[in-house]
Order: structure tokens, then sequence, then C-alpha cells
């Protein structure tokens, strides 16, 4: 068999957006030869299933069956999904879509390279944008630590689920660990989809409020209205770069939860406790700066879940650096200075997950009620 010739300059994949979307993309993955792996292959393994479907999974790339069938996940791996998929969910492969990081088979099933990633995941992101599932489930280090830009591995990050586009992501092991693993870790995928499951039935997806605020005593106004509204448990992600106003918001949110004592930015410290008293019943207000975090497994030791758990609030700034192992439910605050204006500053308020699907409104009348700025 003739193997296709290797191009590194061969053209991307364009932006595909018309009813023949998938048709063209699957065409340009077909005689993708974008890296080395085109040159082993037997056949490009493109992808399976309903492309219009709620739930999507994503593996590593093919194997020795898989390259010759042409399909992910077919051999003793795809036997164990397919029973599973059956058990745990009540579905087969037509009710979901299936594909992988790499669409060519790496020597000896090795895990994919950097480049071969990189080279790829256009082809991988291309189909997420058309599928557009509610819930994502990755299958072993490679699909979660790309969907999720981390480097912490399946162990750490599977057990829950993470915000991911519209909706959710659940990482879990690859089947053929599992099946070289034995049954410990057969339960605890099947754990992993009744947890997809779940999500798949979960109230509606994360939600978007803007308002502009002209001066930091408006942040500060803005950030004290938004706490009126914030329950025990409950997780706030400031976000923006250095500069937009996360401690300024901090301070304010502070404010309108009755903390005790200044709320100073915790950079070196990393995580400071205020005892408060708000009319939500929050007692305690945790506030954490993970500028200076490098590793996920540093954010873990912080302890942040354990203290939402005890019934605290906590506003973590530069929170977008731990989302992958701060949880599935978060009210996120993006700070973005306005162009040519100093003190001026957008704030984007988004709800995430099941705990802030239904309390838009209440969000929205706290950030109007602040008269700081415009909702939209």
């Amino acid at each position: 068999m003739q193997r296709p010739r290797y191009d590194p300059l061969s053209v991307p994949v364009p932006v595909v957006r018309s009813t023949s979307a998938w048709e063209t993309l699957r065409s340009e993955a077909l005689s993708c030869t974008r890296c080395p792996l085109a040159r082993g292959r037997t056949q490009v393994v493109f992808g399976v299933g309903d492309p219009s479907a709620d739930l999507m999974f994503v593996g590593e790339g093919p194997g020795r069956e898989e390259d010759l069938a042409g399909e992910p996940f077919v051999g003793r791996s795809g036997q164990l999904l397919d029973r599973l998929l059956a058990e745990e969910l009540g579905i087969d492969r037509s009710r979901c879509y299936i594909a992988n990081v790499v669409k060519c088979r790496p020597p000896e099933n090795r895990d994919p390279a950097p480049d071969e990633i990189e080279a790829c995941r256009r082809y991988l992101e291309a189909q997420i944008d058309l599928v557009d599932p509610v819930v994502v489930v990755t299958l072993g280090n490679v699909a979660a630590r790309l969907l999720l830009g981390t480097t912490a591995g399946i162990k750490a990050l599977r057990g829950r689920a993470y915000p991911y586009r519209r909706g959710h992501l659940v990482p879990t092991y690859h089947p053929a660990f599992a099946l070289r693993s034995g049954g410990q870790v057969v339960a605890e995928m099947r754990a992993d989809l009744v947890r997809a499951k779940h999500l798949l039935g979960a109230s509606p997806g994360p939600w978007t409020l803007r308002v502009e605020s002209d001066s930091p005593a408006a942040t500060r106004a803005l950030a004290a209205g938004l706490a009126q509204v914030v329950r025990p448990g409950d997780l706030v992600l400031a976000v923006g770069g250095l500069g937009a106003g996360k401690t300024v918001f901090a301070q304010g949110f502070g404010e309108g939860l009755g903390a005790r004592g200044p709320v100073t930015s915790p950079t070196f410290t990393l995580l400071r406790q205020y005892p408060c008293r708000s009319a939500g019943g929050v007692e305690l207000f945790a506030h954490a700066d993970l500028y200076r975090l490098d590793r996920l497994v540093e954010v873990v030791d912080l302890a942040i879940p354990e203290l939402l758990a005890e019934g605290a609030v906590a506003l973590v700034e530069w929170g977008d650096a731990g989302a992958p192992v701060l949880g599935d439910s978060a009210l996120e605050v993006v700070l973005a200075p306005v162009p040519g204006q100093l003190d001026r500053r957008t704030l984007a308020v988004s709800g995430r997950g099941p705990a802030w699907s239904g309390r838009r409104a209440e969000v929205e009348a706290a950030l109007g009620g602040s008269r700081s700025g415009t909702t939209r």
C-alpha cells in the first residue's frame, strides 16, 4: 500500500460554517500530511457517531485495530466503552460522537507527541465546534490535558466536572488503562459516566451579563452588590490582567459581605480568611490569589473546595488559572480596562454550573441596584 507523503507545509484546515461543513472537514483530514504520523497510517480515523449529539467522547489516538477499521475504539477498549455506554448511559455509540486528539496511529501505540497534537488539534477543535456538545468526556491523560490546558494527570483530574464551552467536561480513564488496571478503575469510570449522565439532564448552560464601571469606587460598589446575592459555598473567580482591578473588586466584595478587617491582596500569603456576617448567612470570606502559582497541584493545596464545603464564600483572583480544580460551578467576573480611559472598566459576569444556572435574574438585579453602570 502506498503511504501518503509527509508535507509539513500542507494547507491549514479552513474555518467551515456551511451546510457541508462536516464533508469539508472530513475531506481535509483524510488527505492531511501535516505531521509524520501520516507516513505510517493505514487510514485516517476521523470520528464516528451522531454529529449533533449532546454527548461527545475524546480519546487520544487510534490503535492498530482502529487504524485498520478507520473507526475509533473498535478493539478491546472499544468493547469496554460500548458496554459502559449501554450499562451506565443506556445508549450506543450512534447516540453520541466519538473522536480522538490525533487522527492517525502513533507507532507502537505510544502517546502522541506534542508536535503531533498541535498539528492535529485544529481538526478536533473544529469537530467540537460542529457537534457543540453539552458534555465532553475525555478518555485518558492526553485529551484531558489538551482540553483543560493543564499538565495534571487523570488521577488528579477525574472525579469532578469542569466548565467547558457551553456545558461541562468530565475527565475519566482511557478504556485501555481500565482493562490493564482492573475492577477499581472500571468502577471509577462508571462513576464518571454517571456524572456525565446527570449533567446531560442538568439545568441550562452558562449565562453572561456585562456592566461598565467608571471609577474604582464604582467597581467596589458593583462588587458589594454582587456580595448580597452569594450564598454559603459559592465560588467567585476574578479574572483579568495586571491592573485590571481584581483586588479593588475583591475589597468591595468583602465590604459587601461585612468582612471584619480591611481586605488586602493575598499575593504573598496566597490565601486570607475573614470572618464576616452577611444577609445571606455567610460567616467566612476566603480571598485567594493564584498569580504566583505555577502548577494546579499548588491550587489543590489551598483546599478551597474544602472551605466551600464548610460554608465559606471564596473569591479567587486569577481564578481562571485554577478553574480545572476548583469545581464546576462558579460566578466568573472578567475585568478589562477600557482603552484610553484610565479608570473605566468593563465587567463580564458569567454564571457557570448548577449552582448559578438559575440565578441570572438576581445577579442582574444586584448589578442594576449598584447604580454604578449599565447592564446589558
